[in-house]
């Protein structure tokens, strides 16, 4: 049973059998598969060869018979043969039909319909109940073809050019009525008018139907923006596209909210679209689009959200729409909607710029850093859109912004004087207006400007209430400007002119009588402005600030001080004590820190410019900047205690802290600080040196030289700490005199003006003789590192409390204080302290009633630099960007800049390096410029003789009345001249100015010793040596010997002469010797 039947004959014979059986199937199967496909190739190829026949067939009758068509010479074609022939080569060849056989259809076509006789008009073929059909779908297919070869032209080829025109007038054509010349006979052919009217909107329909017509005319219209500058699309091109697409949003219903999307998608996103349809062809706008365009726009607030190209261009081209609907009828229609639309657009912008900053790479013209690349097409036409875009800052859009404001001011004139003092708490009872910025028409003319009285920004008026809704109206107007300001932040100058300038300053000075109805007390501001969360009032303020920082930094003093054109001197003065109070009472009050940065930072700029104005050319009375007495006290006692209020009121709002006050707690400071590091002052006994203090050599004929290469190395606390001086003569030998600071007193008071001596080129005079940066210092071989060594020698002299006989440019001082770029520092004004002419040149410009487009001025900078004329650009693409009316004001901002600033800006920070080693910036910073020169310089006044001898000590048995003594001061006072005074100062204490806060402060007090010998032999303060000072006796004839000084006790060594005219002659001599430590 266990038997198998593997290796059986038969069974193997029966499987072979079955296989061969098997695989016969499959070849007959095979077989009869490929005699199948062999059919069905076959029958394709007939019929290919059939329709190729049909085909050629067809295109030769075409051709035949368009061969036979020549208008010009009489010889025509009619219709009806025309649509035969060509809609059989349409449905013969489909999508391979030839671009020529489309362009000789449309010719015949766009012929025929100027027809007045139907056998040669077109409209004849579909007379014909049987063929009405067939010719209806004929001119969709046509329109189809039109617009496929619409997309694939170049407008910049004369060919293209015109073909393009060709198949826009076909399209115009096909879907206008009044291109049919037929109807125009009413008699036989007016009751086809509904039904042609009827086609018209069904062949519109059949190319809406799909994204190919909106497709086709936005690529033709960039296509038009190949080249820069230029605009590769005729008069009859363009008006064709614009009626066109305009005509395509006239439907009803869904099919109309598609085009007009399609529309603000796809044409409105055409760089200077608008702009180039109004200076071409202006009969192809339609302001009523404005509407719906809004609506679209609103009803999704991601319109546009990822596209800042997009948005931007699509806001460029409605605010022109917008612009020129303004200014053809005033009363016109500026809605709510279109204000929302635009300042949606503004915010897509706006967030795109604010986020991913650290990818942005690609420099965009309008908008500054952007993350992705900007289009060639807006780049080709970008000045073009930036005219558009500045419409927004024009006077047109200004006037609509702030209408609500305007009005109100109109309609309730009267004086602020008279304002009720009382303020509503803005936190209860607001409910944000839906009205927007332009509620209601406009129906009033906008060139009926409200012109001010110059000098008058005063109104009277009832008080308007922080929550009324004119506030609130206003308020929105506001911040809709301030986000103009922040997208377009690299044309901020332009846009805050358009503000400020000339007679556009009449709506800042709406907003500060606005802001007086609003009362005088900042209680209410205050409440506002530490809302959480933000109130729509903020803008109000923070929009005037702006405004005003730009006002005030553009005005030249006979604009300010004697025109007072829009401002008076008592207005500035009346915004800075509004400004100076609110800031004080902001950062003083416990919520403080609810206080937003952007907010503060506003209203800081605008105090500082204020106050430093003030600085330049008083127009506030005396002490307005300063706080009560009583509160004063107080907030010393807050500053000691360090609590952050206090020292916040200092750091930012130093002024309204008197300067002595200022100057004693940067004393306090300097001194807690040598403290700390183990210099504490007065500790040594002379003669002694204290541990850790440095010693330097110098030679009198390099005292540059040796003291950058023995200090430039040590480090900043080594600096701060004790140094002392070594005087060698020519010969080498050490010079008599033990330093106790006199010395080096003396050699900081030497290396200071060496180095800034004009004749060793790293500082330059102005003409008034005040010092700045050299931008040749580079001449010098490791310069920088020279301003750095100076930089920390100045900062030593503050640090000391030494007075240097340096004086500095205002715009350089500011530098120090930190404000190297922005409004603070950037000051038209500042220009006077480097270079009277320049300024005088740019003031010129300024004032300029003329096109400055006609000086040919560009932003750029030509100088000659040893020979070699640099160009430099004052912004990128500066030399190709001409000077024009609408933005010579940046271009005065720029030039100034560059001047004091740029050109200088690396000498600048080497500067400032070694400076804030040794001088932190908060120190400084409490500082006005006037009173960093008066700590620098001391105070710049004759030697005030009754403060120096209130504070004068006696030694040696002088005393006040001793009758040497008494010859002295008369001597100083009645035979000296101020320069003689100020030499004798210098003779004792090696400092040419007396201190900042008067001879008290001087340390060691000046002293004035009677010695009877020399130096070598005095003993000092013996009991001999007094009482022969008192009783007058000498031990020897003084009359051959000269008054000494050891400065470094600011100690006076006076010999007890007989007579009054020796001791005149003597001094005299010894003051103006200038022989250092060997006069003794």
């Amino acid at each position: 049973m266990g038997e198998t039947f593997h290796g059986n004959p038969l069974i193997d014979e029966r499987n072979e059998f079955l296989e061969k059986t098997r695989q016969a199937k499959e070849k007959k199967k095979s077989d009869q598969k490929k005699q199948e496909s062999a059919l069905v190739i076959q029958r394709f190829m007939r019929m290919y060869v059939a329709k190729s026949v049909i085909r050629k067939k067809a295109l030769r009758q075409f051709e035949t018979l368009m061969a036979s068509f020549s208008p010009d010479d009489g010889m025509y074609v009619k219709s009806r043969d025309v649509f035969y022939a060509s809609n059989l080569v349409m449905k013969t060849w489909k999508s391979r039909l030839s671009p020529s056989v489309v362009e000789k259809l449309c010719r015949y076509v766009v012929w025929s319909m100027r027809q007045p006789n139907v056998v040669y008009s077109y409209i004849g073929c579909g007379m014909n109940k049987a063929t009405a059909v067939r010719w209806i779908n004929h001119l969709k297919d046509l329109s189809a073809y039109c617009l496929n070869l619409v997309a694939k032209l170049k407008p910049e080829l004369i060919s293209d050019s015109k073909l393009l025109s060709l198949f826009l007038t076909t399209l115009v054509s096909l879907t206008s009525l009044h291109k049919w010349k037929l109807l125009d006979n009413a008699v036989p052919y007016g009751q086809l008018i509904p039904g042609i009217r009827k086609l018209n909107s069904t062949i519109f329909a059949h190319m809406l139907a799909d994204d190919l017509f909106f497709d086709s005319m936005h690529s033709i219209l960039v296509a038009a923006l190949a080249r820069p500058t230029r605009f590769f699309l005729g008069r009859t091109n363009l008006l064709a596209i614009a009626k066109l697409t305009i005509d395509s949003t006239k439907g009803e219903g869904y099919t109309n909210r598609r085009s007009v999307i399609q529309y603000v998608t796809k044409i409105l996103t055409v760089p200077a679209y608008i702009s180039y349809v109004d200076s071409i062809c202006p009969e192809g706008l339609d302001y009523s689009l404005l509407d719906p365009i809004s609506g679209i726009i609103i009803e999704n607030e991601e319109f546009m959200a990822g596209d800042i190209n997009g948005a931007l261009v699509l806001l460029a081209n409605i605010i022109h729409l917008g612009q020129l609907q303004l200014s053809e009828d005033f009363a016109s229609k500026f809605t709510p909607e279109y204000s929302q639309a635009i300042s949606q657009l503004l915010g897509v912008c706006l967030k795109n710029l604010e986020s991913s900053s650290y990818r942005k790479s690609n420099w965009h013209p309008i908008l500054g850093w952007v993350e992705h690349p900007v289009p060639s097409s807006l780049l080709n036409c970008v000045l073009v859109v930036k005219q558009q875009i500045e419409f927004l800052w024009g006077p047109v859009f200004l006037e609509a912004i702030f209408y609500p404001l305007m009005e109100h001011l109109r309609e309730h004139p009267s004086t602020a004087e008279s304002c009720d003092k009382k303020t509503e708490d803005p936190r209860t009872s607001i409910t944000p207006t839906k009205t927007g910025v332009f509620k209601g028409a406009i129906v009033k003319a906008f060139r009926k400007a409200l012109m001010m009285e110059p000098g008058s920004s005063s109104v009277d008026s009832t008080p308007v209430k922080f929550t009324s809704d004119i506030t609130i109206r206003v308020a929105e107007s506001c911040q809709m400007f301030s986000n103009i300001i922040n997208t377009f932040s690299i044309c901020r100058l332009d846009i805050l002119t358009g503000l400020c300038f000339k007679r556009a300053s009449r709506w800042l000075v709406a907003l500060w009588k606005f802001l007086q109805l609003l009362g005088k007390d900042v209680k209410g501001w205050i409440d506002v402005l530490l809302c959480v969360p933000r109130l729509p009032q903020e803008s109000f303020i923070v929009m005037f600030a702006e405004a005003m920082v730009h006002y005030v930094t553009m005005l030249d003093d006979q604009e300010m001080y004697e025109d007072q054109q829009a401002f008076s001197l008592a207005d500035i003065s009346k915004i800075a004590q509004f400004v100076n109070e609110l800031c004080y009472r902001l950062i003083t009050n416990p919520n403080c820190l609810r206080l937003r940065d952007c907010t503060w930072n506003t209203l800081k700029t605008l105090l500082i410019v204020l106050y430093r104005r003030d600085c330049r050319r008083k127009y506030c009375p005396d002490d307005h900047w300063l706080i009560e007495p009583s509160k004063l006290t107080q907030l010393l006692c807050d500053i000691e205690k360090g609590r952050k209020n206090a020292k916040r009121v200092l750091l930012d709002m130093p002024h309204v802290i008197r300067e002595d006050a200022r100057v004693l707690l940067f004393r306090k400071w300097a001194a807690s600080e040598k403290t700390l590091n183990g210099n504490s002052p007065g500790e040594h006994e002379f003669g002694s040196s204290p541990s850790g203090s440095t010693l330097v050599t110098i030679q009198r004929g390099r005292i540059v030289e040796d003291g950058y290469a023995q200090l430039a190395s040590l480090c900043p606390k080594a600096l701060k700490g004790t140094i002392r001086v070594r005087f060698q003569n020519e010969l080498g030998l050490d010079e008599a005199g033990i330093d106790q600071d006199g010395v080096f007193k003396e050699f900081l008071e030497e290396t200071i003006n060496s180095v800034f001596n004009p004749s060793l080129n790293l500082f330059k005079t102005t003409s008034e003789n005040l010092l700045y940066p050299s931008s040749l210092s580079y001449l010098h071989e490791n310069h920088l590192q020279l301003y750095e060594f100076v930089g920390k020698m100045l900062a030593k002299a503050i640090y000391e409390g030494i007075v240097v006989d340096v004086h500095f440019a205002s715009f350089f001082l500011s530098q120090i204080l930190g404000y190297q770029q922005n409004a603070l520092f950037s000051a038209i004004d500042e220009l006077q302290s480097l270079d009277r002419e320049i300024y005088n040149s740019l003031n010129y410009l300024k004032h300029y009633d003329g096109d400055v487009a006609d000086l040919d001025l560009t932003f750029s900078i030509d100088q000659d630099c040893l020979g070699v004329i640099k160009t430099t650009e004052l912004t990128p693409g500066g030399r190709l960007l001409a000077v024009t009316n609408q933005n010579k004001i940046s271009y005065l901002y720029l030039m100034a800049h560059f001047h004091l600033y740029v050109q200088i800006k690396e000498q600048t920070a080497a500067f400032l390096k070694g400076f804030r080693s040794i001088i932190p910036n908060e120190w400084i910073r409490i500082f006005s410029p006037p009173e960093l020169q008066r700590l620098i310089s001391g105070e710049d006044t004759d030697i005030d003789l009754n403060d120096l001898r209130r504070n004068t000590q006696y030694y040696g048995g002088f005393h006040d009345n001793h009758r040497v003594v008494v010859w002295l001061w008369e001597i100083l006072e009645n035979d000296f001249c101020e320069r003689e005074r100020r030499l004798f100062l210098k003779f004792v204490t090696s400092c040419s100015k007396p201190p900042l806060l008067g001879f008290a402060n001087l340390d060691p007090p000046f002293s004035i010793r009677c010695v009877e010998v020399s130096d070598d032999e005095d003993t000092g303060d013996t009991i001999g040596s007094v009482l022969r000072g008192f009783l007058t006796i000498g031990k020897k004839s003084p009359a051959g010997r000269l008054p000494t000084s050891s400065t470094c006790f600011n100690l006076l060594k006076l010999p007890n002469y007989q007579k009054k005219p020796t001791l005149r002659e003597k001094l005299r001599y010894a003051i103006t010797s200038n022989v250092g430590f060997e006069l003794s």
